[in-house]
């Protein structure tokens, strides 16, 4: 996961965070994302999240899903 930082243009000053950064940098779990995005003040969805919880509940792997806000407005348009 990446939070990149607005209107940066230079690539090692581009990203507030990296989990690449991090010790555990794939955790099996969303939780410590979720308290990242946090921390930045970052909130998602709640069908959004609930979503990857199931997915990690069933073990989904290699699934990718297209999540939009439009006009405030949250739809799950698409799964590829």
């Amino acid at each position: 996961m990446f939070i990149e930082k607005p209107g940066s243009k230079e690539e090692e000053e581009r990203f507030l965070y990296s989990n690449l950064d991090q010790e555990d940098s794939h955790p099996k779990t969303i939780e410590g994302y979720l308290e990242v995005l946090e921390s930045f003040r970052i909130s998602l969805p709640s069908a959004m999240v609930d979503e990857a919880l199931r997915d990690g509940q069933e073990n989904c792997g290699n699934k990718f899903v297209e999540h939009q806000v439009v006009n405030g407005q949250y739809r799950r348009s698409r799964e590829i």
